[in-house]
């Protein structure tokens, strides 16, 4: 045998076992709960040990904090019916999110807007970072339209832990559901 036959039936060799190890690992869904608005109006399926802050200050609104991970949360609406004017998703996610985020200082776009969809409905999200209360912070804002009403949902992290924390910061902002 040569040698490039020998390296050959090596990396094969190699390829399935690394295949059958991978099978014998399955993925492992991360523990969640599901957390509810006052109103019943909102769901979001957040993981395991996020626990609810005081009230959003309305009835539909949720604030949500993991302290162990330095992750917080706040979902608020804006319903159509009080717009008074149709606006497209993305006009209104960029207005929306420059109301919400005035309380971030030196915040700059890092990523987006990002279209995608969220229990069917049609959402688009940006990546930001800026500073709050003097602590650099990293922010997922999401849009999330449904026929009622725009959804905002604000994951913010300490930019130091953003990397460890986007799976479970997108698993939340994922896991917004309205009830019918």
């Amino acid at each position: 045998m040569t040698r490039l036959t020998k390296w050959f039936g090596m990396m094969i060799v190699g390829t399935k076992l690394a295949l059958v190890l991978g099978a014998a690992a399955p993925y492992v869904q991360p523990a969640t709960q599901t957390v509810t608005s006052r109103d019943g109006q909102v769901r979001l399926v957040v993981p395991a040990g996020w626990a609810k802050v005081t009230d959003a200050g309305d009835e539909t609104g949720i604030r949500l904090e993991d302290k162990s991970k330095d992750i917080c949360l706040s979902v608020g609406v804006e319903r159509k019916d009080g717009l008074g004017t149709k606006y497209a998703l993305r006009e209104q996610s960029r207005q929306m999110m420059e109301q919400s985020l005035a309380v971030v200082g030196h915040s700059q776009f890092e990523n987006g807007p990002t279209e995608l969809r969220i229990h069917g409905c049609p959402a688009i999200r940006y990546q930001l970072t800026g500073t709050f209360h003097e602590k650099n912070v990293t922010c997922l804002y999401t849009v999330v339209e449904t026929d009622r009403a725009f959804y905002q949902i604000l994951a913010v992290t300490s930019s130091s832990h953003f990397d460890r924390n986007q799976d479970d910061m997108e698993l939340a902002s994922n896991g917004f559901s309205e009830s019918p």
